[in-house]
């Protein structure tokens, strides 16, 4: 019998979550609280994680799949090699390596963690297609 067996948790490429503030669809995520529930953690059986917009220069676990109201639920995209769009928050080239800029928009990286690859040009405000890291 095998002992100590490591299962996943979760398939990274769509995952639900609970919005701990006001999301807007094609931004940033990351994790902003341990998860609803779960083994011993407590009797909220919708076990779902926490996330808010990315903070500016911070590694995101992927981008919010469309607007979600702060305590509601919604889907993120999370997988590596996914291509999305993402709100640009400045203009990019393509080609660039992109990071989380304000409200969790994508920007030319600079100082922040590398976020993804622009597989096109984007304009500011305009939708970036990203390809996630």
């Amino acid at each position: 019998m095998l002992a100590n067996v490591s299962l996943q948790y979760f398939e990274t490429g769509d995952v639900s979550f609970r919005a701990s503030g006001a999301v807007t669809g094609k931004t940033f995520v990351q994790p902003a609280a341990n998860q609803t529930g779960g083994p011993g953690l407590s009797t909220d059986l919708e076990n779902l994680l926490v996330f808010k917009t990315c903070t500016a220069g911070q590694r995101p676990c992927g981008v919010a799949k469309y607007d979600v109201a702060t305590g509601q639920g919604g889907g993120v995209h999370g997988q590596p090699g996914k291509i999305v769009p993402v709100t640009a928050g400045a203009a990019i080239t393509a080609g660039q390596e992109v990071e989380v800029g304000a409200a969790g928009s994508a920007i030319p990286l600079a100082t922040g963690r590398a976020a993804g690859l622009a597989m096109s040009g984007a304009a500011n405000g305009a939708d970036a297609m990203i390809k996630l890291y």
